[in-house]
């Protein structure tokens, strides 16, 4: 069936329909998933983060990014253009890349900071994401590191600043689908030490694809940031000087309005 069949039988999906559509079969797919893994006897959460954990993100988020895919072919345009897949600039690509690093140490001082400063922030989620990297078995290893390196950066770009951009882009604008992406993407974090660490990152990343019109310089900073993270639980860094954090703020501040400002190829031009 065409776009011009699907106009004609009203299933042509747009603003909040195709959100509010997405909410409940994302719901549906996690409930699955916790009751298969009850099903199978497997615990999901606690203080320490499992084997079953990491499994239970990876496959929550394939199935997210499928039921994001699926419903993008029913808003009448390709599927590349609701997901933000634009083409990219390779220059930008490599300047998100280095800003994505930047922040990543930022994150990660304002963590610490954060930690220190009040108990609420309680550092256990990343502390057992660390060690699962550090001390776990070789294949939760290699899944954790898959995880944070492969499919966190493709499939959360893909849901929040590629399909649900677009949802919300057509609900209120660009600017309304910058803020509210940016802060279901932290929220998304669940841990509030990580959701607020999470949040400059977060609206970086949305910056870059408001002025690129493009998922591609959000993407390769996401894969900066989480690269360099997991480079610095993996070396034994735990502690970064004040110093350190805020020059690499103000770096990757400077980095990602320089990516940003790469011109666009023509078909970029316009969302």
């Amino acid at each position: 069936m065409d776009a011009e069949q699907r106009v004609s039988h009203g299933l042509l999906l747009h603003g909040w329909r195709s959100l509010l559509l997405f909410v409940l079969l994302a719901c549906a797919w996690a409930v699955a998933l916790v009751l298969g893994g009850a099903g199978l006897g497997l615990e999901l959460g606690g203080e320490d983060l499992g084997v079953f954990d990491v499994l239970f993100s990876g496959l929550a988020s394939l199935g997210f990014v499928g039921i994001a895919v699926l419903l993008a072919g029913l808003k009448g345009r390709p599927r590349s253009l609701v997901l933000g897949l634009r083409r990219p600039v390779l220059g930008g690509l490599a300047m998100a890349f280095v800003a994505g690093m930047a922040l990543s140490l930022f994150a990660s001082g304002l963590a610490e900071f954060l930690s220190q400063w009040n108990p609420w922030f309680s550092d256990l989620h990343l502390s057992a994401l660390a060690a699962l990297l550090v001390e776990g078995s070789p294949g939760s290893r290699v899944l954790t590191l898959v995880l944070v390196l492969v499919l966190a950066p493709l499939a959360e770009e893909l849901l929040f600043r590629g399909f649900l951009w677009d949802g919300l882009q057509e609900l209120g604008g660009r600017t309304l689908a910058l803020i509210l992406s940016s802060l279901l993407f932290a929220a998304y974090h669940g841990d509030p030490l990580h959701v607020i660490s999470v949040l400059p990152l977060s609206f970086a990343l949305g910056f870059l694809r408001a002025a690129t019109a493009s998922l591609w310089s959000a993407m390769a900073a996401h894969f900066g940031n989480n690269l360099l993270a997991v480079g610095l639980v993996l070396s034994g860094i735990e502690e970064l000087s004040i110093g350190v954090a805020i020059a690499g703020g103000l770096a990757s501040l400077l980095l990602v309005v320089a990516s940003a400002s790469f011109p666009s190829p023509l078909e970029n031009a316009r969302e």
